[in-house]
């Protein structure tokens, strides 16, 4: 479920991406760089959560 959850800030974040720095949205672009740059940090932290996810549930199997 985790994994789905950066997988869905990382398509969020190419989108803005692609609204903030295409120039399509110029007079949004502010916007749409600080929600890029908060959902690529929300996507980075999922990741960090499911690695720290799966060292946990070793520990459990082999401990």
């Amino acid at each position: 479920m985790l994994l789905l959850w950066a997988i869905l800030f990382l398509i969020f974040a190419l989108i803005l991406a692609f609204l903030a720095f295409g120039g399509i949205a110029i007079a949004i672009s502010f916007f749409t760089k600080v929600l890029f740059f908060l959902s690529l940090i929300c996507f980075l932290i999922g990741l960090i959560l499911i690695v720290i996810e799966k060292i946990q549930a070793r520990e459990r199997r082999d401990g």
